[in-house]
This record gives C-alpha cells, sequence and structure tokens, in this order.
C-alpha cells in the first residue's frame, strides 16, 4: 500500500481535478449509494465544500488508485476525512491498514476527529481504532479518538 498525493506526479491544475474527480466519484458511489435520502446534486456541494487537493492521498495497492483519505490537522485536533475505498478493497484489512498509519504518524496532544454517515458500516472500523461518539445528527455521527488509542494491529 501506498499513498501519494493526487497533485504529486503532474502538473497541479490537472491532478487537482482528476483527483476531485477521483475522489467525488468515490465519495457518492461509496458513501451514498444506500442512503435513502440521495441527492446527487446535494452529495457533490457536499464533498466539494470539504475536499482539499493539498491534503488528500490516493492510495494505491499494486499500482492501482484503491481510495483516497484526508488529513486535516488543525490546532485543537486531526480531522481524518474522506476516507474510501473501492469495494473491491473491501474486507483485506486496507482501511485499518491505513487509519493505523495515519493515527500513528499524528501523535502528539490532538485528538482525531471524523464523521460518518449514520448506518454506514465504516462505523465499526473507526470504533476499532478507539473512536467513540461526541455528538450525532440526523445524518452524521461525529467521533474522536483520544491520543494513545491507536490500534495495534494494522490488519483489522
Amino acid at each position: 500500500m501506498e499513498c501519494r498525493t493526487p497533485t504529486s506526479s503532474a502538473p497541479a491544475g490537472t491532478l487537482t481535478a482528476r483527483g476531485s474527480r477521483t475522489c467525488a466519484r468515490w465519495y457518492s458511489a461509496l458513501t451514498w449509494r444506500d442512503w435513502a435520502g440521495f441527492d446527487p446534486v446535494r452529495v457533490r456541494r457536499r464533498f466539494l465544500d470539504g475536499f482539499c487537493p493539498e491534503l488528500t492521498q490516493i492510495i494505491e495497492v499494486d499500482g492501482r488508485s484503491a481510495g483516497s483519505i484526508t488529513v486535516r490537522p488543525e490546532s485543537d485536533s486531526v480531522w481524518i476525512e474522506h476516507l474510501y475505498l473501492e469495494p473491491a478493497f473491501h474486507g483485506q484489512g486496507l482501511g485499518g491498514g491505513v487509519l493505523h498509519e495515519v493515527m500513528a504518524t499524528y501523535v502528539d496532544h490532538r485528538p482525531f476527529r471524523l464523521n460518518v454517515l449514520q448506518g454506514s458500516a465504516a462505523r465499526r472500523l473507526y470504533e476499532r481504532h478507539g473512536f467513540a461518539v461526541e455528538s450525532e445528527d440526523p445524518v452524521d455521527v461525529f467521533m474522536a479518538a483520544r491520543v494513545g488509542k491507536v490500534s495495534p494491529s494494522i490488519a483489522e
């Protein structure tokens, strides 16, 4: 597994556009496909409002794009956003490996934070890595993991 920024190997404009299209496709297909209130315009807007290409990495396995993740450090927390994997890579421990790697990289006083859709199977992955619910609304579950809660196993 390797993570690379979409802007690392071509002119910034092209790769940023390609990276955002790739991530938006994963976001729409993987996150919202089973959501009863699916609205493609709202989904795209929600993604683009939060997409930060300079903080996004494409996850590659054997030279193939497998997914993406964005890590957004702030002064009081580290946000993990847009962790998406193509369905062909589900159930192989890749999501857990990526999450473990990110959490091991940003070890300091700040908690990790993320939000996941209500009913998403990804919530179990986050709970296995020490995330607990801080708050919820009708659409999202907001979770946090305190420093030192990094899972000892990469392949979960």
